[in-house]
């Protein structure tokens, strides 16, 4: 890897080498002999180097920094924090974040990154990137829904393993419109649990085998979903989203004439629903952009 700052990283190890434990005296000096054991996945000097106190917990920031090339663009020393924006340059194929804030601090007169605040900065940038994702596709929701239901089902599944990568910031950040969303989401997963329960009892006799299953299956997992979200997070109202749209469209693939009714409410509720999931998704942008303001 190119070091944020190779020279200096260079010569870091040469004074290490001949005058024994090195003490970083700089932000830049304490960030430069971070990143060096960031990128050699050295968790022994990863804490050795940052406010870090446990060596289990370095994960290097959730990414492979291997290959990576940074440009400094900014250092900014106040008082015994310090702060360092660099620029990054990912090699191909590989995803990292554009650009990552180093922060600092001084202890007696020793400087140590603040893994936990650099962290925080860097979920944010990734964070801003999932949301912008997340803006584009509930603009194109309802045409997805009506179209390709399996591809929206993909989508959903990989947008809900991203989120659950940041679950903890999105709860911290997020918490009264998570909150307010999980209230409503709760409320749509009851109606359609409740619709396909009424259904089985009113029309069962009239069904195949595999369609009463169906029906009792979606009512099961809908009543599964709205327990979870007694205490609504970033995690379960992404799963109860993806869930509920997962429930409506083995609904709608029900037999047409003796279900001819229901159909008609899943269809308003999908459209209700919609509304519902994009209004969410749309304020969570929001709030996130505002934050990082």
């Amino acid at each position: 890897m190119k070091m944020f700052f190779s020279r200096l990283a260079a010569l870091l190890l040469i004074v290490a080498a001949f005058g024994g434990c090195f003490e970083p005296k700089t932000p830049q000096e304490a960030a430069a002999a971070f990143w060096k054991a960031v990128e050699q996945n050295d968790a022994g000097d990863a804490v050795r180097y940052s406010t870090l106190e446990d060596e289990a917990a370095f994960d290097a920031f959730g990414h492979v920094w291997e290959g990576a090339e940074a440009t400094v663009e900014q250092v900014l020393i106040e008082g015994r924090r310090a702060q360092i924006v660099s620029r990054i340059s990912a090699p191909e194929g590989r995803e990292l974040p554009a650009t990552v804030t180093t922060y600092l601090v001084q202890r007696d007169e020793t400087w140590f990154v603040d893994y936990e605040r650099t962290a925080e900065g860097l979920r944010g940038n990734a964070l801003s990137a999932l949301f912008s994702e997340l803006t584009k596709f509930t603009r194109e929701l309802t045409g997805q829904l009506s179209a390709t239901s399996d591809d929206l089902q993909q989508q959903l599944g990989t947008m809900r393993q991203q989120m659950d990568a940041y679950a903890e910031t999105l709860n911290r950040q997020m918490s009264d419109s998570i909150e307010r969303y999980g209230s409503v989401l709760r409320e749509q997963i009851d109606a359609l649990g409740a619709s396909a329960r009424d259904a089985l009892d009113e029309h069962g006799e009239q069904l195949t085998p595999q369609e009463q299953q169906t029906l009792n299956d979606v009512a099961g997992e809908m009543e599964h979903q709205s327990d979870t979200l007694s205490e609504p997070d970033a995690d379960n109202v992404t799963e109860g989203t993806e869930k509920a749209l997962e429930a409506q469209g083995m609904l709608l693939q029900l037999d047409e004439k003796t279900l001819e009714r229901y159909k008609a409410q899943w269809i308003e509720w999908r459209e209700q629903f919609e509304k519902e999931a994009k209004a969410f998704f749309d304020t969570l942008d929001a709030e996130l952009r505002k934050a990082k303001e």
